[in-house]
């Protein structure tokens, strides 16, 4: 299986210059083709904001897309944006991180029974993604998380209600450092609507994020 990854690469101590580039599959792509291919202005200023930002951009191809569908399908995600952030993504109402190697953290949020999550880089590129009714669970050791995955996915595929009881799968809904994730989005009746697996860690240190960086990383 093709692994998702996305690297970023920052000025090191030795004051090498930050690459800004798009890459398919670890290779650089010429921006100004991309560009052209657009299809419209949108499409472009994206384009320009990925090649020209401190970000390295690296679409990787998975069983289903290539590299070059991977980017088309995250320019049309990106275009789906509305310009003004939404009150959901505040600081009062981030949560926390999980991070992954060789990738900018994700940022997660929750008001109410609203939530969402700020992907800064995969091999899918940036994303911003909204749910409803999700309950977010945090695992201490990779073994619980498979058990619970596993009754998870059972419920869903049998359209049952799923109501876990959290001390078999050594589970918490508190946020922990270094704690692994995994998101339930439930329909009525505590049915499951979606499971989504984090591939990074637990930061639950939020203190470097206020309104005005969020704002730029979600418009970014």
């Amino acid at each position: 299986a093709h692994q998702l990854r996305q690297k970023k690469r920052a000025a090191s101590a030795d004051n090498r210059i930050v690459q800004r580039k798009i890459l398919l599959d670890g290779v650089k792509a010429d921006l100004g083709s991309l560009i052209t291919e657009a299809h419209d202005a949108a499409e472009r200023v994206i384009l320009a904001n990925w090649g020209w930002s401190a970000t390295e951009h690296n679409f990787v191809k998975t069983k289903r897309l290539s590299a070059k569908q991977q980017l088309k399908a995250a320019i049309k995600s990106a275009k789906a944006q509305v310009i003004e952030v939404p009150a959901l993504y505040s600081a009062a109402n981030l949560k926390f991180l999980t991070k992954a190697a060789g990738r900018l953290p994700t940022l997660y949020f929750v008001s109410g029974n609203e939530s969402g999550r700020i992907r800064q880089q995969h091999g899918g590129g940036p994303k911003v993604a909204g749910q409803t009714d999700k309950i977010d669970y945090f695992f201490a050791d990779a073994d619980g998380l498979d058990r619970f995955e596993a009754a998870a996915r059972q419920a869903k595929k049998s359209k049952l209600a799923f109501n876990p009881t959290l001390s078999d799968y050594s589970a918490t809904l508190t946020p922990t450092a270094d704690a692994l994730h995994y998101e339930v989005t439930y329909a009525g009746g505590r049915k499951i609507a979606k499971l989504h697996r984090s591939g990074g860690k637990v930061d639950p240190d939020i203190s470097g994020y206020d309104d005005t960086r969020i704002k730029s990383i979600y418009q970014g």
